[in-house]
């Protein structure tokens, strides 16, 4: 992971801020029968309710 970039958003009607992310990731995706594995970009944005 290389940068990961977090800010709060302005509360909406229910007076709730919500976080949100952004960045590079890249997790590793892995088959616990075969060892078999591949990494997976997942990358992009995050709103987070909670």
């Amino acid at each position: 992971m290389d940068e990961v970039v977090s800010s709060e958003l302005l509360p909406p009607a229910e007076g709730v801020a919500r976080p949100a992310y952004k960045g590079d990731l890249v997790v590793r995706v892995t088959n616990k029968e075969t060892g078999a594995h591949d990494d997976a970009d997942v990358s992009g944005t995050a709103l987070v309710d909670v």
